[in-house]
């Protein structure tokens, strides 16, 4: 059987198609192959990010428990606080409404008694030597 010419041209031309179309797959399997390594990468990335995700998540549970701690302490601290304003409001009070040459103050911390026994005296107030 003898092969036209315009057969062997239109084989020639699909050849050559052939050709183009597997040179293009290469280059097209080239580039998946840099998607996936990029992908990979791009996975471990993640991975690490993960990783720091879950020790700030630590560090934050930590640093909660401590700021709690911190909040119940400056809490009694307010308490305390309070208690001690109303006892200079108290004092203060007993200083306006006396001659201020004595004050009943409890002595060694220890609180004052109703009789009376455990008050010291406040001495009177003089100037210090130059």
């Amino acid at each position: 059987m003898a092969v036209s010419q315009e057969t062997l041209a239109i084989l020639g031309v699909g050849i050559a198609l052939a050709g183009i179309i597997f040179a293009s797959n290469g280059q097209l399997g080239d580039r998946i192959d840099g998607l996936d390594a990029r992908l990979d990468r791009l996975e471990i990335r993640i991975g690490r990010l993960e990783t720091l995700i879950g020790h700030l998540e630590t560090r934050i549970g930590r640093l909660e428990t401590r700021m709690d701690r911190l909040e119940t302490r400056v809490d009694r601290l307010d308490v305390r606080l309070a208690a001690v304003e109303k006892e200079t409001a108290r004092i203060i009070g007993f200083l306006e409404g006396s001659d201020m040459t004595s004050l009943p103050l409890p002595s060694h911390g220890a609180p004052a008694e109703a009789d009376g026994a455990n008050v010291e005296p406040l001495l009177p107030r003089t100037s210090l030597p130059a």
